[in-house]
């Protein structure tokens, strides 16, 4: 330890000519952003295999409770339990969603198929009351069609205009499917190896926090852990909810697409007061459908029909899921949530507002654990700096 601190001493006393350059604090700053960088970058180039590495070991942590359950009250090894569950959730999770995706696939393609029609029914509602007359509406309908059905095949006029041949646009696809399947083989496959290695990670992850003050960070790493893990799970158990809701609801009161529809709203629902931008849409979507009908339904239940829906949705989620799913254990009030989304979503977009409410109370942890209690000190002469660093306090 003495030979360590005169080293460090030593370097302190030579001049700047005298030190390698790893010896001086910028440089090594600087160049351990650099590798940050790089190994950032090289990492978004390999994509292929991080991109499912990375989903992999975030479904390892997640679902960690109830690997150690099915080890707990079974006699499965982790292992077993890891294969229980990867076949458990390719059953329950991933086989119903391709069958959802397929039955919305076919809502979004008879919609498109009905979009001239719909527009020449509604041009026909609109048009005539702004004082156009049957030639105006006829000219207006015609340029709008037109104009669908230029776009309808963009992608195909796109491609022959590149001079994308029959073969490329095949080998394209033909590539993108190897890229799917690779993606859902690898996903389960690195899910394995972190779930039967997660305490061993986890042991590895604790040893790298220096001794100094180990336990007073790992009690804060793991109260960041409950916050974190149970917002996520919370989440996406709410979304499923919400989407199946939404989209019965909407199917119910004559929503077209009402299961498209509804699978957006629940992957809205990840991001805090964005699932509202699906109402208008399903209000347009009905009042579409409805324009030239032999029996239309009523204006009031084109408005009124999806909004019941949306409105039992939302009482649901927060008085009903809220409480349950995720309790008190973001411990954020409703205005802190709602400034952390927006300001987060200013910075970062989508992303923000969706790392924004577990962020804020990961912070809000260290600000009132950490860097308070430091301020308390120096505001009360207990330390000589305000900022949670070593420094000597008055009288050492």
């Amino acid at each position: 330890m003495g030979r360590d601190d005169s080293a460090d001493d030593a370097s302190a006393e030579r001049g700047w000519p005298d030190r390698h350059l790893w010896e001086i604090q910028p440089i090594r700053d600087l160049g351990v952003i650099a590798i940050a960088f790089g190994l950032v970058s090289l990492g978004y180039a390999l994509s292929v295999v991080t991109a499912p590495l990375l989903l992999a070991l975030a479904l390892a942590y997640l679902l960690e409770p109830i690997i150690g359950r099915l080890v707990a009250r079974t006699r499965l090894n982790r292992s077993g339990a890891a294969v229980v569950l990867i076949v458990a959730v390719g059953v329950i999770v991933v086989a119903p969603l391709a069958l959802a995706l397929i039955f919305a696939v076919v809502q979004a393609v008879d919609l498109a198929s009905r979009a001239p029609d719909l527009i020449q029914r509604a041009a026909d509602t609109v048009l005539p009351a702004f004082g156009a007359d049957d030639a105006q509406v006829q000219e207006a309908v015609t340029r709008i069609r037109e104009w669908v059905e230029v776009n309808i095949g963009w992608i195909a006029e796109g491609a022959a205009r590149r001079g994308v041949g029959v073969a490329e646009f095949v080998a394209r696809l033909i590539g993108s499917a190897i890229n799917v399947g690779l993606f859902l083989f690898l996903v389960p496959f690195f899910f394995f190896f972190f779930s039967t290695s997660y305490p061993r990670v986890l042991g590895f992850s604790q040893r790298l926090i220096p001794k100094a003050g180990r336990e007073r960070w790992i009690g804060l790493i793991r109260r960041m852990d409950a916050i974190v893990s149970a917002f996520i799970r919370g989440q996406i158990v709410i979304a499923v909810i919400l989407g199946v809701f939404h989209a019965i609801g909407w199917l119910i009161v004559g929503v077209p697409a009402a299961i498209l529809l509804g699978a957006v709203a629940g992957v809205l629902s990840l991001v805090p007061y964005v699932i509202g931008v699906t109402l208008p849409v399903a209000i347009g979507l009905l009042w579409f459908d409805q324009q030239g009908a032999a029996e239309p339904l009523s204006m009031w239940w084109i408005i009124l029909g999806p909004t019941v829906v949306y409105i039992i949705a939302q009482l649901l989620e927060g008085y009903v899921l809220q409480p349950i799913v995720h309790g008190k254990s973001t411990n954020l009030d409703a205005a802190t949530i709602v400034a952390a989304v927006i300001a987060f979503a200013s910075v970062a977009g989508i992303y923000g507002a969706l790392l924004a409410i577990p962020v804020t109370a990961c912070l809000k942890i260290v600000v009132t654990d950490v860097v308070w209690p430091r301020v308390q000190d120096w505001l009360e002469g207990r330390a000589e700096d305000p900022l949670p660093i070593a420094s000597k306090r008055p009288g050492d």
